[in-house]
């Protein structure tokens, strides 16, 4: 029995099986109140599109590929080790190579290393959609 503290009232989480997860409020003296049942469920490939009907391939909607470009808790800590990484290199930046798997319409990671200085990027992309839309944005971009 684990105790843990909340805004509005104690509770306790009486058992973490996944299957059958409890929680409990308590009193101030960790009686317990009233026991809740606390389910969640899905699947690994949730919100994902299957790929030309292959069924073993998932890609994301661009909507999502917009949403985690945006994300502030994310790209800027990919954005920065891509900078240091490249310009750690014992040859500088211009002797790395870059392999972006999983681009996604916006090449973004590509983009960053070919701004970071790396001799070569690639950005490869299972999807023929998001492929075409990364080769659109890196011609927009020059």
């Amino acid at each position: 029995l684990s105790a843990a503290s909340a805004s509005v009232a104690p509770f306790a989480i009486l058992s973490s099986n996944p299957i059958e997860a409890l929680a409990a409020d308590v009193d101030d003296d960790g009686v317990v109140i009233k026991k809740t049942p606390i389910t969640a469920s899905w699947k690994a490939v949730d919100g994902l599109n299957s790929l030309e009907g292959d069924k073993k391939m998932v890609s994301f909607e661009t909507s999502a590929y917009k949403a985690m470009m945006d994300d502030p808790s994310r790209t800027p800590l990919f954005e920065k080790a891509i900078y240091q990484r490249l310009a750690s290199a014992p040859g500088g930046p211009k002797s790395q190579t870059v392999l972006d798997l999983g681009t996604g319409p916006f090449a973004l990671f590509a983009v960053v290393a070919a701004q970071a200085g790396a001799g070569k990027v690639y950005a490869i992309e299972a999807s023929k959609e998001a492929a075409q839309l990364a080769r659109d944005t890196i011609k927009k971009m020059g």
